[in-house]
């Protein structure tokens, strides 16, 4: 079973990884996604995948704080299908994906700021644009600290 917190920890290890600054993708956009009415847009846009785990992640990055936006999937996506979202606790399978909002700052600790809630009208779309992958959602309800609930809206481009 995959749980939205560990996903958060693999996020800390591919932010530590990530040593190269990227501006933009190689076909001129970049990520961008709304959290909560704040704009980020991504520094760099990275796709990985393992056995068990798909996970695209974008991240802005500035001053000594990198905010974060991660989708992950059970299984690698195609082009043009379509997954659902699932909260708290809920198991990412073939249909579903988690998204997950945060930051990092100099300390390197990361810091969860929200994570999906699961509503059954919210879903992520993946497409694919030359070998990468765009992954498009919008007015996807977040689980903020202490209950509170908002919204993320994004496209997210590997670059």
């Amino acid at each position: 079973m995959k749980n939205l917190l560990t996903i958060l920890v693999v996020t800390a290890i591919i932010i530590s990884a990530s040593s190269c600054k990227k501006t933009s993708s190689s076909n001129g956009t970049i990520s961008q996604w709304n959290y909560n009415g704040t704009n980020y847009q991504g520094s760099t846009t990275t796709f990985a995948t393992s056995s068990s785990t798909n996970i695209i992640e974008a991240n802005d990055v500035k001053d000594t704080v990198t905010n974060f936006v991660l989708v992950s999937f059970g299984s690698k996506p195609v082009n043009n299908e379509k997954f659902s979202v699932i909260g708290q606790g809920g198991s990412i399978d073939s249909t579903s994906c988690g998204i997950i909002a945060g930051s990092i700052d100099s300390t390197q600790v990361p810091n969860l700021l929200a994570q999906s809630a699961g509503s059954t009208t919210d879903s992520v779309t993946v497409t694919i644009v030359n070998g990468k992958y765009h992954v498009s959602f919008a007015n996807v309800t977040m689980l903020e600290y202490k209950s509170l609930f908002t919204g993320i809206s994004g496209t997210l481009i590997q670059q």
